[in-house]
C-alpha cells in the first residue's frame, strides 16, 4: 500500500491521437474544396463579384434577414403565448393550445409550405365585416398580402 504522504508522482492524462489526426483530415478536406471552389472557373467569379454587392442584391439581403428576425420574434412571442395557455387551468385555452401545437407540429412542412403559398389561391380576397351580409369595414386583396 501506499500512504498519502509519498504520492508524489503526477498523473498525465492519456493522449489520444484520434481527435487531432480527425482535425488533420477535416483541415485538408476543407483547403481542398476550398481551392476547387475558388479554382473553378464554370463559376464565374467575375460577374458575382459584379452583382454581389448590387443594389437589388443587398436589398434582397437586407429583406431577408429583416424578415427572418421578424419571424423570429413572432414565433417566440406565440411560443410563449402557447406555453402558457397550455399550462392554465381553463380547460378551453389548453384545448385551443394542445390542438394548435398538434396541427403544426403533426403536419410536414412541406405541405404547409405548399398550403401558404397557394394561400392567395384558396382565399382570394381577407376582409373583415359583418357575417352572412355585404357590409364590409376593411377589405384586401390576398396576393397583395402575401407578395409584400
Amino acid at each position: 500500500m501506499l500512504s498519502k504522504e509519498n504520492n508524489n508522482d503526477k498523473i498525465l492524462p492519456v493522449k489520444k491521437i484520434g481527435p487531432i489526426v480527425a482535425g488533420i483530415i477535416v483541415g485538408v478536406v476543407s483547403v481542398f474544396l476550398l481551392y476547387s471552389i475558388a479554382a473553378n472557373r464554370r463559376f464565374e467569379w467575375n460577374i458575382v463579384l459584379k452583382y454581389i454587392f448590387n443594389e437589388n442584391v443587398l436589398s434582397g439581403i437586407f429583406w431577408t434577414l429583416w424578415l427572418t428576425l421578424l419571424s423570429m420574434v413572432i414565433a417566440i412571442v406565440l411560443a410563449l403565448c402557447l406555453a402558457m395557455m397550455r399550462k392554465s387551468v381553463n380547460p378551453v385555452l389548453r384545448g385551443v393550445s394542445w390542438f394548435f401545437i398538434w396541427f403544426f407540429r403533426g403536419t410536414p412542412v412541406y405541405t404547409q409550405l405548399v398550403f401558404w403559398g397557394m394561400f392567395a389561391v384558396l382565399v382570394p380576397k381577407l376582409s373583415l365585416g359583418v357575417p352572412f351580409t355585404s357590409v364590409e369595414f376593411f377589405s384586401i386583396d390576398s396576393n397583395v398580402v402575401m407578395t409584400s
